[in-house]
């Protein structure tokens, strides 16, 4: 129901779900399974488990559904604009009118900017909703690293620095 009626504000919206499954919910929907990123984001956590919180049971674990997330990068070729939201999220808890999201979107497209999200508690990007501007050859990088990277907290992906020195 919330993306039936953000698509009434938004427009030429189309709702995308990242699942191997078709819900009864969500007939109208288009449904994505990236084979590559999958078996990607199964590689990082074999490779990394133990010190991202994986089979700890903790809400801040990981898991591929986690990494999964990253095919949306791919439809750079198909869309010009993505507005992720996880199931929990309520998009229209707060009612949004189609001046104040044309005017947002419109910002992003002008500027340089690939990816606008939130903070929050754990880390510099809120995953669970953020909006970006889908690139395939960031979508081939994002895959490669996560095929072949490494990760600390302290240095971040390959070393490029801690996550949170990048807040602004």
């Amino acid at each position: 129901q919330g993306a039936s009626r953000l698509a009434s504000v938004v427009g030429d919206a189309e709702l995308l779900i990242l699942s191997p499954k078709v819900s009864e919910d969500c007939p109208n929907a288009r449904y994505l399974q990236p084979a590559r990123t999958i078996q990607a984001a199964q590689s990082y956590l074999h490779r990394h488990e133990g010190r991202l919180g994986r089979n700890s049971g903790q809400r801040g674990a990981f898991a591929v559904s986690n990494l999964l997330k990253v095919a949306f990068l791919s439809l750079g070729s198909t869309y010009e604009l993505l507005l992720y939201a996880d199931l929990d999220i309520d998009l229209m808890a707060r009612p949004l009118d189609a001046a104040t999201w044309r005017s947002g979107a419109e910002a992003l497209l002008r500027s340089s900017a690939l990816f606008v999200s939130l903070f929050d508690h754990a880390s510099p990007v809120n995953g669970g909703l953020w909006l970006v501007r889908p690139r395939c050859d960031v979508f081939s990088q994002a895959v490669e690293l996560l095929e072949r990277g490494r990760w600390s907290a302290a240095e971040g992906f390959d070393g490029v620095g801690a996550p949170r020195s990048f807040l602004r």
